[in-house]
């Protein structure tokens, strides 16, 4: 696990305050600091999920939402590995963000909508893209929610560590994709 605030590495160890990670990771390594620097500690193709959830706040760190991001991802994971990356926020829509970086890689990538419906106003939803370096590992998987083929737009350029621009991207209305 890699965080980047180490006082919330401390309330997540807390039995007074949580249970999850001594019952169901004990002994997890975590790796406190910046989530692309921290991931070079990791060994390459030793990782077989990874997942990447930073992006529900209204400060996305887009660093982490480039080509050359996702590359490390993929460096990381085993050849059978998979991504998984929690897109759900109010004001960026990042699935064609996610597209545009899975078509220039060659990657397959899925999308999933858990939660009310995007017409529902104040509600809160998650929303997860699935990327494989095959079709055929996400179609191995037994998913149980409703996969679908992940939007590629032709709205703005691929986000790399030298370009990001969020203006095609923005949702000026909350849960609208326009």
């Amino acid at each position: 696990m890699i965080e980047i605030d180490s006082a919330v590495v401390d309330i997540a160890l807390n039995p007074g305050l949580f249970s999850y990670l001594a019952q169901c990771t004990p002994g997890a390594r975590i790796l406190i600091g910046d989530g692309r620097v921290a991931l070079r500690e990791i060994a390459p193709a030793s990782v077989d999920v990874m997942i990447i959830d930073a992006f529900t706040s209204d400060a996305i760190p887009v660093h982490l939402l480039t080509r050359e991001a996702f590359e490390e991802y993929f460096d990381r994971l085993a050849a059978d590995g998979v991504l998984l990356v929690h897109i759900s926020n109010r004001i960026v829509d990042l699935e064609p963000v996610i597209g545009k970086i899975a078509s220039e890689l060659g990657v397959s990538a899925r999308i999933a909508r858990a939660g009310q419906p995007p017409e529902a106003h104040l509600y809160h939803s998650s929303v997860w893209v699935l990327l494989a370096r095959s079709q055929q590992r996400i179609d191995a998987l037994s998913l149980t929610l409703p996969w679908q083929a992940l939007e590629i737009s032709d709205a703005g350029a691929v986000w790399s560590d030298d370009y990001t621009n969020m203006l095609p991207y923005l949702m000026w209305r909350p849960g609208s994709r326009e």
